[in-house]
């Protein structure tokens, strides 16, 4: 019994954080377009390490790195050094 009410309250978690992450990139994606700045990506760069150097404490990161993805159809989080993307300012 423990361990089902256990699993249903982790469950419930993971779905509430899971509704707010979409909440807020629903939100920036309704956004009027934003001002941008070009990066260009160094060797060991990840989608991760950039967005923690572009985004402040108030906005969850996930959305940053969703952003900087779908802006630049980035899949799987594969960056190449030299390559130029955009990051929402």
């Amino acid at each position: 019994m423990k361990t089902g009410i256990f699993l249903f309250a982790a469950l419930a978690v993971v779905v509430t954080s899971h509704y707010n992450i979409a909440d807020e990139i629903q939100k920036r994606m309704a956004e009027p377009p934003a001002q941008t700045m070009t990066y260009e990506v160094q060797e060991g760069d990840t989608v991760w390490d950039i967005a923690g150097r572009h985004s402040d404490n108030r906005t969850d990161i996930r959305s940053v790195v969703y952003a900087i993805e779908s802006d630049n159809q980035i899949q799987n989080g594969t960056l190449t050094p030299g390559q130029k993307i955009v990051i929402r300012k």
